[in-house]
């Protein structure tokens, strides 16, 4: 396959001593000599390999941003008389144009808290950066630059599901205030660009008014959302002005208005600035950009005033390999040309401050995932379940003949997301495998992630902590909508669209391997899946039991999941006739009354007893949660925990929520699965709120 030749036979970080580093923003940062000497490292041997941590690209057809194999270098200033080299390194935050609004917003990495680089010491020759060409004759002059500025906290995922966190909450502080000092050089004559982005959810039409320096500028409006409407979780609404102010200091008053009645959700979501500022160098480093000099076949003379005579300026418009733009003095301002034929960032770094360095994560041992050949079953695993994992490994290799690999989550962001913990990074790992196979045969088959997810990967909202809550986890994919629980969704399906033009509208993209996930968090739960897995191929206990499938309906909706249920199993005997088919549905079923309302016990009994028989399969249509089926609680809890069933079927289920394997607590579809003495050994299973047609097309399939 031509694509194929985007990867590297090998990685680099399989010889040479490696260490980690981090950083959380876009800057310059610096690396003296006697802390690369203390680390073990040559400053004359050392280099910076990698790419920060901006969210990696998620559509595969999208080519605007280069894609970066492996570990790439990153150029260096190297500055000999002072002992240290600078690197430009990208933090977690992106700031892209939106074309419809006519400002820059934020895109964040909502994987990692730290963005990563590799110091590696090989027998490559350091990478310097270079000077940049000399521009040709300026035709305009430009003093001033858009500056950027960002409010926002990420304390409330408000349905538990989606990639969009909230931060302050307007259900008891209905009035709060955000107050951003310009500093000196803010430029008040032009125009300054605001974004205040706001959720609510009330049973009433309620509004936030938005004040500028006690000047009103607009307000926020959202329709009463009704009380039985269970899977919207609020209306996020922005307000958009441009404005010129006086003062450099900007004082933003929001009221929340709730109607008369008590909000169930009112939170900010962030407010973004963008405003004009001039050139001054009377900071350690200054990164700039100036949208207003684009003109094409244009070039631009930047004119900075008050700079040190030890400054320097450097090209960043390639981000991983920076140029030492070449600069003058004219008029006591330092000055340089550069094309304004598209927008170019720049950096002005004072060589005589104190830049800031690096965090240490820590020594990185070698490895290769780059030099692997063709796989058919790939484990990606939490460090915690290693052993667990290539344990399973070992006997899919005996029993089913696969060629299969253990990797260590860790690893394989160092080589497909720059060290940065982002769950494309499994996905390019996977695409590699993909583009690489000569032959069918060669193509992988399965992905299996060893490792419990939750829904908020950065673990930053209320109620998670990196010490206490869910520690061992990978990471899973979130939807960008948020606030609609019928169309927001985690989905491990997106590890599986390895095609080049794949991702950029997930429904619409087939799967090219399969992919399931074992979530667990502790290795008692890991055991427990693998104990399970093996014994079930190992194929000891033959019988009836493994023709035997068995179709559940529940009542309710005219009876649609009956019906459903019902056209599955005649499918089935149709096409299969060599199975058992084993029929449940609900309404066929007497009724008692209970305390806690009706129940078909008869049911209950029928269903523990095909249970403790054996099935190759069971399939249940009809309503659910993460605790139960059916409103006469054909499967609860307890039920769960009871189960001492051997003869382990799959589990098929069309319900709404059963296995939320990415909440903070365990669903019940996750205690089937990691039930000890019984349960499922495999389960096709819902996440989040689903409807019964589209639920009955996927089961068809």
């Amino acid at each position: 396959r031509e694509s194929a030749s985007r990867y590297a036979s090998q990685s680099v970080m399989r010889e040479g001593k490696w260490q980690k580093i981090y950083v959380t923003e876009n800057g310059i940062y610096r690396l003296s000599y006697k802390d690369l000497e203390k680390m073990g490292f040559d400053p004359d041997k050392v280099q910076v390999y990698g790419y920060g941590g901006h969210l990696l690209e998620e559509n595969f057809g999208k080519t605007e941003r280069p894609y970066f194999d492996d570990l790439p270098k990153v150029a260096m200033y190297r500055n000999d008389k002072q002992g240290y080299l600078l690197f430009y390194a990208k933090g977690l935050q992106r700031w892209v144009y939106d074309a419809a609004l006519g400002m820059f917003v934020r895109e964040l990495n909502h994987y990692s808290n730290e963005a990563f680089y590799f110091l590696g010491e090989t027998n490559d020759a350091q990478c310097l950066m270079q000077n940049a060409p000399e521009a040709g004759e300026a035709d305009k002059i430009s003093r001033h630059y858009t500056e950027f500025i960002l409010h926002e906290n990420d304390w409330t995922n408000l349905g538990l599901t989606g990639r969009e966190c909230y931060g302050e909450s307007f259900v008891s502080a209905a009035q709060q205030t955000f107050s951003f000092d310009l500093g000196p050089h803010y430029v008040k004559e032009e125009n300054a660009s605001l974004l205040v982005e706001f959720v609510a959810r009330n049973t009433a039409s309620s509004t936030c008014v938005i004040n500028l320096n006690n000047k009103h500028i607009g307000n926020l409006n959202f329709n009463g959302i009704s009380l039985s409407d269970n899977y919207t979780y609020g209306t996020l609404q922005r307000l958009h002005k441009t404005f010129n102010n006086e003062e450099a200091q900007l004082n933003i008053n929001l009221q929340y208005r709730n109607g008369g009645s008590t909000p169930k959700a009112a939170y900010l979501d962030k407010i973004t600035l963008n405003v004009r500022k001039k050139l001054n160098g009377d900071a350690a480093v200054l990164l700039f950009r100036d949208p207003q000099s684009v003109t094409p076949g244009s070039c631009v003379e930047y004119r900075i005033a008050n700079a040190s005579d030890q400054a320097i300026v450097l090209d960043l418009s390639n981000d991983q390999y920076p140029q030492i733009v070449p600069t003058y003095w004219q008029e006591g301002e330092l000055c340089f040309r550069a094309s304004a034929e598209s927008l170019k960032e720049f950096a002005l770094v004072d060589l005589t401050a104190n830049l800031p360095s690096p965090k240490k994560q820590g020594k990185v041992a070698n490895q290769n995932l780059h030099g692997l050949g063709a796989q058919d079953l790939v484990i990606i695993a939490h460090s915690d379940f290693m052993e667990e994992a290539e344990s399973l490994a070992q006997a899919h290799r005996q029993y089913s003949h696969l060629r299969c690999v253990v990797l260590d989550a860790e690893q394989v962001y160092n080589e497909f997301s720059s060290g940065t913990p982002d769950a494309t990074a499994y996905r390019r790992l996977m695409k590699m495998f993909y583009d690489r196979a000569a032959s069918d045969e060669d193509l992988p088959k399965s992905l299996l992630l060893f490792g419990d997810a939750v829904f908020d990967n950065r673990l930053k909202t209320n109620g998670l902590n990196y010490n206490s809550s869910r520690p061992n986890k990978l990471l899973c994919y979130q939807s960008k909508e948020s606030l609609i629980g019928t169309q927001s969704y985690v989905s491990d399906d997106y590890f599986a669209f390895l095609d080049d033009n794949e991702g950029a509208i997930l429904p619409q993209d087939k799967m090219d391997i399969g992919v399931g996930r074992f979530p667990v968090r502790t290795k008692q739960e890991a055991q427990t899946a693998i104990n399970k897995s093996i014994n079930y191929l190992k194929n000891k206990d033959k019988g009836p039991w493994k023709n035997a499938v068995c179709f559940l309906g529940d009542d309710l909706d005219n009876n649609t999941h009956t019906e459903h249920a019902d056209a599955l199993a005649d499918i089935v005997r149709l096409s299969h006739p060599e199975f058992t088919i084993n029929k449940i549905y609900v309404d066929a079923f007497n009724r008692e009354n209970a305390a806690s309302g009706s129940k078909t016990p008869d049911a209950n009994r029928r269903f523990k007893q095909l249970l403790s028989q054996g099935l190759l399969m069971l399939n249940y249509s009809g309503h659910g949660s993460t605790t139960a089926w059916t409103e006469e609680g054909l499967l609860s809890i307890t039920d769960i925990k009871e189960m001492k069933n051997t003869r382990l079927p799959l589990w098929v289920t069309a319900t709404c929520d059963f296995c939320r394997y990415d909440d903070i607590s365990t669903s019940g579809g996750e205690q089937v699965f990691l039930n000890e003495n019984g349960g499922a050994i495999a389960m096709v299973t819902t996440s989040r709120v689903v409807y019964s047609e589209p639920n009955f097309r996927l089961n068809k399939a």
